[in-house]
């Protein structure tokens, strides 16, 4: 039977909290020890008098010995311990436990065996002894607690709860909302445009009366290179009538009064979409935000702007945009601590403020960050993350540079290292089909950064590549978060699961910044990757024709793809098969042509040979 209530008071200072709440409450609360801390002391009552009862109700007390908790005017309590206990009697029930290396410790305490604790096979023996020292069991270790942090890719609705740090910026954008129906979110590649609307505003939008009675149905899209269709597809209607088209829309579901319509990434209007489709796309924009109770939602990066203002679009769009700016200090510790607090995780304090550091002012450093946070909690010990497991994640940093020379910075170094293990850990087979997968989904700059470009799985198959060794590597590269995989629905009301296509991404643009890999192969192949695209447009058409005599190559188009099929280039970046379908009809039908052509000049040389022949005869009757 315990003769007190506790079996220790911890005492500990406030930079020891993640290890102490995190790691060693959580080890010893495990197997039943009884313990007690600050948390619990009376608000607004004499600290030293509540030690005085925190160490009556224990049998022991622990205290946590760092830099900061010998500097934090604790020679007060240490003073009250000799008083309580009495050094000469040698009766003190104090254990110390040191955390870290160097420390001077008082005389009181020095006279005491301590309890090291400056590592993690440490850690484990302390818990052990303060366990045997109790008779009670070791813990064995726990589940690791879910992952709260979506890694590159962007925050969605379904884990709106673990997103922090835009409060402000998801009320501007309802305050703007309610006075305008036409809204553009605007800011760098990575600055959390995407995750600010769908998992800051959405949420807010269905919870909020602002708008009235009734509920939100929201539709979301990315243009693609037929924004129009994307845009059928979504609503469920043709855009001939689109009052008609909402309304129907609108009535599709219990109780739904507004419209919210996400053209998510709308830049891909400029680097993906013909003029002509582009156009009619903007058109069909303004004229659905005309309609009541129908709101439109555009996400574009910032470099982009000069497109923006040649646009049809520029003057909603400068009269009513929203510019999101990278993370202030604060924003940044919320995104990094938020979360883990949520599923009870405590991050040491030193590993916060480098990340905030790393992180900096730079746009597009927020996917970096959570995807860092996704590598970093395969490092949880319990219920606490260090600092040490950075410090192992970006070990090789001096290994890594961009092509220019440049060094990449921690954050940059933890996605390359990851990207790279990925890489290195596939098989061969699997290795040799990943290049190709990841410049095909690549938009090239031409003046400006690389940009995504998402694609149909199938049109990513070559004509050598095994159709399991491929369905394999896109599943290892999307487990591994380097691709993302997304889906269009056959019907956009049903709530089956059934896709008629599986669209494949790069994870996200911050992947082509920083995995130095990914630029080599850019560097590379990128002239050859953008010679098969042009030969797979004339694929396109002669397909789009009937695959019959229509859009065939002529012998000079002929002669360049063969001479560009037996080249390194066609193995390295692979093509489809209709491409050599595409020769073989070409060459058969030129070669028809050729004898045709040629039976016709035999015919007329034999024609003339026999006029000629007829004229001889009839001169010689005429002698």
């Amino acid at each position: 039977m315990h003769s007190k209530e506790y079996d220790f008071f911890i005492s500990y200072a406030d930079a020891d909290r993640a290890w102490v709440e995190g790691y060693l409450l959580n080890a010893l609360q495990q197997v039943g020890v009884r313990c007690l801390t600050e948390a619990a002391f009376e608000l607004g009552a004499l600290r030293i008098k509540e030690f005085g009862n925190a160490i009556k109700k224990s049998e022991r007390t622990l205290l946590i010995l760092s830099h900061a908790y010998l500097a934090n005017n604790v020679h007060q309590f240490i003073t009250f311990l000799a008083q309580h206990y009495g050094l000469d009697q040698g009766i003190w029930p104090v254990i110390p436990l040191i955390r870290e290396h160097n420390l001077k410790l008082p005389p009181s305490l020095d006279i005491l065996v301590p309890l090291l604790a400056t590592d993690k096979d440490e850690w484990e023996i302390a818990v052990k002894r303060l366990c045997e020292q109790l008779k009670c069991p070791v813990p064995a270790p726990p589940p690791q607690p879910k992952c709260p942090y979506p890694g590159m890719k962007p925050f969605s609705e379904d884990n709106s709860s673990y997103f922090f740090g835009r409060n402000d910026e998801i009320q501007r954008l309802i305050q703007r909302l309610r006075s305008n129906s036409f809204i553009t979110v605007i800011g760098p590649s990575g600055s959390g445009k995407s995750s600010l609307v769908f998992a800051g505003l959405i949420p807010t939008l269905k919870g909020s009366g602002l708008f009235g009675p009734g509920e939100w149905l929201v539709r979301s899209i990315r243009p693609g290179e037929e924004p129009s269709s994307t845009l059928k597809t979504s609503l469920g209607s043709t855009l001939t009538n689109l009052k008609l088209a909402v309304k129907k829309i609108l009535a599709s579901e219990p109780n739904v009064q507004r419209l919210l319509l996400i053209v998510d990434q709308f830049e891909e209007i400029f680097t993906l979409s013909q003029e002509e489709e582009r156009d009619k796309f903007q058109e069909t924009l303004l004229d659905l935000a005309k309609i009541p109770n129908c709101y439109v939602i555009l996400t574009v990066r910032a470099d982009f702007y000069p497109d923006l203002m040649e646009s049809s679009l520029w003057e909603q769009i400068q009269s009513h945009r929203l510019e999101v700016l990278p993370l202030n200090e604060a924003g940044l510790r919320e995104a990094i601590i938020k979360p883990a607090e949520n599923v009870d995780v405590f991050i040491e304090g030193s590993l916060v403020e480098r990340l905030v550091v790393d992180a900096g002012k730079e746009p597009g450093v927020l996917p970096l960050l959570q995807e860092t946070m996704v590598l970093l909690w395969e490092k949880i010990e319990r219920r606490f993350l260090p600092f040490k497991a950075y410090q192992t994640l970006v070990l090789a940093s001096s290994a890594y540079k961009n092509l220019d020379g440049s060094q990449l910075t921690g954050l940059q170094v933890a996605i390359a290292n990851h990207a790279d293990s990925v890489f290195r850990n596939l098989s061969k087979e699997h290795k040799q089909i990943t290049p190709p997968i990841f410049l095909r989904l690549i938009q090239f700059g031409e003046g400006r950064a690389h940009t995504r470009r998402q694609q149909l799985i199938d049109s990513l198959l070559s004509v050598n590549d095994d159709p399991g060794i491929f369905k394999e590597t896109i599943e290892d590269l999307t487990k591994n978060r380097l691709l993302a995989l997304s889906f269009e629905y056959k019907d956009p009301y049903s709530t089956e699961k059934e896709y008629s296509s599986t669209n494949v991404d790069i994870a996200h643009e911050a992947l082509i910044t920083s995995w130095p890999t990914l630029q080599e192969w850019i560097e590379k192949r990128q002239e050859a990757e953008q010679t098969r695209r042009r030969l797979m447009l004339k694929v396109e058409e002669w397909e789009r024709l009937g695959r019959g005599d229509g859009g065939l190559l002529d012998e000079v188009e002929l002669a360049e793809v063969i001479r560009w099929l037996d080249s390194p280039d066609a193995s390295e970046v692979g093509y489809r098969e209709a491409l050599n379908e595409l020769v073989e009809v070409s060459d058969r039908v030129i070669q028809e042509v050729k004898e045709k052509e040629e039976t016709a000049r035999q015919r007329e040389l034999q024609l003339l040979k026999e006029r000629i022949e007829q004229e001889k005869i009839a001169k010689e009757q005429e002698r």
